[in-house]
């Protein structure tokens, strides 16, 4: 199942969300799924939500603008390693995949008794 993870300006995971079938509100609002504290993110930023096997992301008129990949975008399928930018806030989208390998190599080992 992929995931959306917050993450910071060095790129380390921050929060994390996992993606399904039911759509995903990003924003500054009190009904947003995600609630952004940053007064560049519009109250209602932008959505992604599944159709037609995949996940696109949908800028909802957004003051700022919704950046994937440096790019100003309206409506994108996402793909795994997507960075996306809504004013200061920075989100990577991946396969859970992706996630358990990553976690996997971040974890330190134990040595055995």
């Amino acid at each position: 199942m992929p995931f959306l993870y917050r993450i910071s300006s060095e790129d380390t995971a921050m929060a994390r969300w996992e993606l399904g079938k039911t759509p995903l509100l990003v924003g500054r609002g009190l009904d947003a799924n995600i609630w952004i504290p940053d007064y560049r993110v519009s109250v209602r930023h932008f959505q992604i939500r599944w159709e037609q096997g995949r996940h696109l992301l949908e800028d909802l008129n957004s003051t700022n603008g919704t950046w994937v990949n440096d790019n100003r975008v309206t409506k994108v399928a996402l793909r795994v390693g997507d960075r996306i930018q809504a004013g200061k806030t920075f989100f990577s989208y991946e396969s859970g995949l992706a996630t358990a390998i990553h976690e996997l190599e971040n974890q330190s080992l134990k040595p055995l008794a």
